[in-house]
């Protein structure tokens, strides 16, 4: 262990009772060093030794300063540069920079920083706010800056959403309005973030050093900050952990994503009696999580923000694999989790079925081992952000203390291990090249070689196919599974190329002589006896077919991939498709790097999606580079959160034609359906009638989330779309700028909306 994350882990464990970190807090060296003294009162050429001969500018004490000395600065305003936009107060290594004295103490603790402000100020610009400078501090390591207010920077830059860890390690981006943290450990006290903007971190932006110390914000403001792009207060790249403690975040916007806080590539920060309240975002309104990122929330309150887009406006998980927070104590108003993220909670204030108890989170998490369910005991104070200093005394809680350790051993990485293993099947294969199935039988010979010996167990016949590489003919009627099976998460599982047909009379000798409208063939999530019911209704597979069969009564309300699909889930559920970004960026992958494709690649023709609910995707859920030919298929009735009917998911292919989407429902976005992160899909000769969506997209959503697959891209030919209904986009919704393209459709005059063309 090197001598600095010795003296970080010290000094954690002075100021948190005993509780080893990560290197998280270090102060500025404790050697005796010398006083600097900053008035801009003073009269020019002082040497800074003396109140009498101070400095006029930090500039000047600064680059006279060394290694544990401390520089006092009276009240007034002080600017990097009088005209030079690109010039900043340069922090340096373990030397302290105090505001808020008079001038004229004698000790530090004689100041009153909130009487006597003082400010750092990039209003350089007479008034023409674009002048101002665009990064007013730049940190260093066990650097201290307290009892300041930081204010009116503005830095602008190109667009760059899309970025990978090697644009964010070159270090030329305009980021960080008041304070930039690049590689860097300050610790910020009593400080105040007013008014600045920056392309990211509107106030703060850090990133991590491999290594190294955490930053560290205590009692300190972020209000009326703003960014461009994302985190509206403050922005987190490449593992930063920053620490924050009695902190407020109040009035922040991001016209993106994050309001207050945006965490991407593991990013994953330390609140602790903090306060998140009337910020504001298209995406994330409050906290947003990229990218592995999964905060650590103690006594936080996140009520009252807003996310123009419907999307997040408290607490988001958003695109990655596994953004999954830890909240104790907290009070939450708005949870959105994006595929399968996870918050997990304990003694908390939480909107019901969106998130799940920590003691129910840690069998299925890297948590599992390291800590136990005996370590989670509730705080006994009130729940939230507490108006009084509580940080500190929070540390000393036991769960907070385990916590925290936890933490620093995994780099605050949080996984979810969920990963589902459909049951391998041990029967032996047969000659036939056709399964027959008959919802009963009376033949005591039940082999499924023939329609007179057919199975009537739907599942033992795709299982024997699977085997004998055959296909399975399904006689009309209704199929329900006997039992919930504890290794089966659908009523059907499919397995790698077996085709299922239904609508036979239960003669044919040919697919072609089938007559499905007169037979139809229902395979139903809910049990044969009882109210039970599977959350999916088909578990899919690659080289799969599902070719006139009625899919109805899925019931796919709970979490991760059990929300999803209650019609058919057409991925591999609970892998790992994008790599954590931490572990991305230390092994030099960006996060285009993902794993081989999770989604299944199938064929659904001639079939009936009916009366199937999910949080995500009522009839289909795909994820993953999915590819799905949908022909000839009806969804009617289908209701979910988001994607009334269908939600395709990063880099999904699907093509719909001769398909038909009716009187679908989202209680939030795309009725019918909803295009998500990059996701190609086609409507052809498809018509979509009467769905619903009580907020954007009555027949079609789309979102491309600054995709690193590409945007969005939906086309519709020769279509229909006729009274669907929406709070905004009746027909389609664009929110932010994907690629549409409508061609020989017929469509209500201004039910397109697309926001960002």
């Amino acid at each position: 262990m090197d001598m600095h994350r010795r003296q970080a882990i010290r000094a954690i464990s002075a100021a948190c009772a005993g509780i080893v970190a990560h290197s998280w807090g270090a102060h500025a060296a404790s050697l005796p060093g010398k006083l600097w003294y900053v008035d801009q009162r003073a009269a020019p050429g002082g040497d800074g030794k003396t109140w009498r001969t101070a400095f006029q500018s930090p500039r000047d004490a600064l680059a006279a300063a060394s290694a544990g000395d401390e520089i006092w600065v009276a009240h007034g305003t002080y600017h990097p540069h009088p005209d030079d936009a690109t010039q900043s107060f340069t922090l340096k290594a373990d030397v302290a920079l105090y505001g808020g004295f008079a001038g004229g103490e004698t000790a530090r603790d004689q100041r009153d920083y909130a009487q006597h402000v003082t400010t750092l100020s990039g209003d350089i610009g007479n008034g023409e706010r674009t002048r101002n400078t665009h990064t007013i501090v730049m940190g260093a390591d066990r650097a201290v800056l307290d009892g300041f207010t930081i204010a009116h920077a503005y830095g602008a830059d190109k667009p760059r959403l899309h970025l990978t860890p090697d644009d964010i390690l070159k270090g030329d981006m305009v980021v960080g309005g008041g304070m930039r943290n690049f590689m860097t450990s300050p610790v910020v006290r009593n400080c105040i973030f007013r008014n600045n903007f920056s392309p990211k971190g509107g106030a703060v932006y850090n990133v991590h050093k491999p290594g190294a110390e955490q930053a560290t914000f205590t009692n300190v403001e972020f209000v009326d900050n703003e960014a461009s792009q994302r985190g509206g207060a403050v922005s987190n790249d490449l593992g930063a952990m920053p620490v924050f403690i009695d902190c407020r975040f109040v009035g922040n916007r991001s016209q993106d994503k994050g309001g207050a806080i945006y965490n991407d590539f593991a990013s994953t920060p330390l609140l602790f009696n903090v306060l998140v309240t009337g910020n504001e975002a298209t995406t994330a309104g409050g906290i947003g999580n990229d990218g592995g990122s999964s905060p650590l929330l103690a006594n936080v309150t996140i009520v009252g923000n807003k996310a123009t887009s419907g999307l997040g406006a408290g607490l988001y998980q958003g695109t990655g694999a596994n953004n999954n927070p830890i909240v104790v104590n907290c009070s939450i108003d708005d949870v959105y989790n994006w595929h399968e993220d996870i918050v997990a909670a304990l003694g908390s204030h939480v909107p019901a079925g969106q998130t799940l108890p920590l003691a129910d989170f840690l069998p299925i998490s890297n948590l599992d081992g390291q800590v136990r369910a005996a370590d989670l005991a509730p705080l006994p104070t009130g729940v939230g952000y507490q108006p009084r200093p509580y940080g500190a005394q929070l540390l000393k809680a036991p769960v907070v203390a385990t916590l925290v350790q936890f933490y620093s051993r995994n780099e605050g990485v949080v996984e979810y291990r969920g990963e589902y293993t459909r049951p391998v099947v041990t029967r032996d294969a047969v000659a036939a090249k056709v399964i027959h199935v008959v919802p009963a039988s009376a033949s005591a010979t039940q082999d499924g070689l023939s329609w007179a010996t057919a199975l009537t167990d739907l599942q033992a016949a795709i299982d024997l196919a699977s085997v004998s590489k055959a296909a399975v003919w399904v006689k009309a009627g209704r199929y329900h599974p006997a039992r919930r099976d504890a290794d089966r998460i659908a009523a059907f599982t499919l397995y790698d190329g077996v085709e299922v047909y239904g609508g036979f009379a239960g003669t044919e000798t040919d697919v072609a002589q089938r007559r499905r409208d007169a037979a139809p063939t229902v395979l139903s999530a809910k049990l044969a006896a009882g109210d039970d019911r599977y959350p999916h209704v088909v578990y899919g597979a690659n080289q799969a077919v599902l070719d006139g069969l009625t899919i109805r009564d899925g019931n796919a309300v709970g979490f991760t991939y059990n929300g999803k699909g209650g019609g058919l889930l057409a991925y591999h559920a609970g892998k790992t498709y994008l790599p954590n970004g931490l572990k991305a960026y230390r092994a030099g992958r960006a996060l285009e790097s993902y794993s081989d494709p999770v989604g299944f690649t199938m064929t659904v023709r001639n079939c009936r999606f009916e009366r199937n609910e999910a949080l995500e995707g009522g009839a289909i859920y795909a994820f993953g580079k999915a590819v799905l030919t949908i022909v000839d298929t009806t969804f009617d009735g289908n209701r979910a959160i988001y994607g009334g009917a269908v939600l395709d998911r990063e880099g999904v292919t699907a093509t719909h034609r001769r398909s038909a989407f009716l009187r679908n429902a989202a209680t939030h976005d795309g009725g019918g359906a909803y295009a998500d992160y990059g996701s190609l899909v086609t409507f052809r000769d498809t018509r979509f009638q009467a769905n619903a969506a009580r907020r954007n997209g009555g027949a079609i959503y789309m979102i491309s989330r600054a995709s690193q697959v590409g945007a969005t891209n939906v086309t519709v030919t020769n279509g229909e779309l006729r009274g669907n209904t929406a709070a905004a986009g009746a027909s389609i919704y664009d929110l932010d700028g994907g690629t549409l393209s409508v061609v020989d459709t017929h469509y209500p005059s201004g039910s397109i909306h697309q926001p960002k063309s």
